[in-house]
């Protein structure tokens, strides 16, 4: 019976844990998806091969260096200090992998790469609003007429749609990720489930059992 209830305690801990993770989902707030994140993909990184959730140096350095590069090309092309600096900024996130003993799985560069693309959609739709490409007769306040140069309506709503597209995608690529992490910290809780029943009808002691449960615990 301290087997069984080692284990419940265990899962119903781990469950609440996760009911917590999608709670924070639910409130879309950027910070309550990356914890959920962090929290899953560390839970699963210790209970699997490594090679399944994070690149090997080589290609991380490969991707980094790429992303790096498409990026400083987009600066070059820019006039706009604040434009250059969103994605300055984006860089510096970025150059924090480069290090040997940082690890980067698929989802961060993934991440990365909509973040990159967000912002490239925010740059162009402050560039749409900013580019006065239309002549249009207005009124003053003291009723006098006049031409006045505006943005173009068109070019600034497909912007607008660019950048919800780019909001949207991004914030799919989170919570599909957090969701495929549950999935697998689910079937991870079953083998544990049957590990610990395995060894409830084994022939060790009941010292043994209550070691080797704690061991399991510790495990998964």
């Amino acid at each position: 019976m301290e087997l069984i209830s080692l284990a419940s305690d265990y899962l119903n801990a781990i469950k609440d844990q996760w009911v917590e993770n999608l709670e924070l989902i639910g409130q879309k707030t950027k910070d309550a998806l990356y914890e959920g994140l962090e929290w899953a993909i560390d839970k699963y990184g210790d209970l699997t091969d490594l090679s399944e959730l994070y690149l090997s140096n080589t290609r991380k350095v490969y991707e980094l260096n790429k992303l790096n590069r498409n990026i400083q090309a987009d600066i070059n092309k820019l006039d706009s200090v604040v434009a250059k600096t969103k994605l300055r900024d984006l860089m510096k996130d970025i150059n924090g992998y480069y290090a040997d003993n940082v690890k980067m799985s698929e989802y961060e560069l993934k991440n990365l790469q909509a973040q990159y693309e967000l912002r490239l959609a925010e740059i162009a739709l402050e560039d749409a609003r900013n580019a006065k490409s239309e002549v249009r007769l207005t009124r003053d306040n003291e009723g006098r007429w006049g031409y006045m140069y505006t943005a173009n309506t068109e070019e600034v709503d497909k912007a607008e749609q660019e950048l919800e597209d780019k909001q949207y995608a991004l914030q799919e690529l989170q919570e599909d990720t957090l969701k495929d992490a549950g999935e697998k910290i689910l079937s991870l809780q079953n083998d544990y489930i049957d590990a610990m029943t395995e060894l409830q009808s084994s022939d060790l002691s009941d010292e043994q059992k209550q070691k080797r449960a704690e061991e399991l615990t510790s495990l998964y």
